[in-house]
């Protein structure tokens, strides 16, 4: 750990930090990437693990109550941006029109409800695909925070980072 100065080279390190346009790192072709590929895989798969097992998760697991509450942030602001509420507008309003219409109108209602009935299932399975990459790399940030701390008390390092890497994401 104490190849790492800051938290900030620990995250980036492990591939959970930001490129310059603020989105995350993806590999390209022919080039290597300056991150383990092998902690970044183990990060996805302990987030996958806290995802699969909410319901069976004790009442004490932190790391999992954290989870959890990003998870619910994340999937509100996906719909959000994926303007789901407009399409819920749309399928309750096909609907009521269904209840009214005469029999003509109504085979060509049900198409236009099962359209958007199956486009608004589409959009929330993308929302919540949405929400767990975001949820994945923000707990896995904080972990890797905690776990750069804690190893660097042990140490009896500093746990305060040096000045000038504060709020630097640069690659390790």
């Amino acid at each position: 750990i104490d190849r790492f100065a800051t938290p900030a080279k620990l995250i980036a390190y492990c591939g959970m930090h930001v490129n310059k346009e603020g989105a995350a790192p993806k590999r390209k072709a022919g080039q290597p990437a300056n991150w383990s590929n092998g902690l970044k895989t183990a990060l996805y798969l302990w987030a996958t693990q806290l995802y699969k097992s909410q319901k069976l998760r004790k009442a004490e697991d932190v790391w999992g109550d954290r989870f959890d509450n990003r998870f619910i942030i994340e999937i509100e602001r996906a719909e959000k941006r994926m303007e789901i509420e407009k399409l819920i507008a749309q399928v309750k309003a096909l609907t009521d029109q269904l209840n009214d219409a005469d029999e003509e109108q109504k085979t060509k209602l049900k198409k236009e409800l099962n359209k958007a009935t199956k486009e608004l299932e589409k959009m929330h399975k993308q929302a919540k695909y949405h929400a767990f990459m975001r949820t994945y790399r923000w707990l896995s940030r904080r972990l890797l925070i905690h776990i750069w701390k804690k190893w660097r008390e042990v140490e009896g390092l500093s746990v305060k980072p040096e000045r000038s890497d504060v709020g630097r994401e640069s690659a390790a």
